[in-house]
């Protein structure tokens, strides 16, 4: 792990690229792309709740795609 003094000497650009690792990986582990249909999330949603995934991702009724970051 990293320590306190370390990361705050990351720059913008290494915590977005952090950042984009995270959203890489967390769309990999839910078996999402951008072809993927209704049957997939729902599919996923129900690995997210079943605490099989992180269950980050979510998608807006209108087909958005968004990514929480928090506790």
């Amino acid at each position: 792990m990293w320590d306190e003094e370390e990361i705050a000497s990351w720059s913008g650009r290494e915590l977005t690229a952090l950042l984009i690792q995270m959203i890489a990986g967390d769309i990999r582990d839910a078996d999402l792309s951008p072809d993927s249909d209704d049957a997939d999330w729902i599919a996923y949603e129900a690995r997210a709740a079943a605490g099989q995934c992180a269950g980050n991702i979510f998608r807006a009724d209108d087909g958005d795609v968004y990514y929480y970051i928090g506790n």
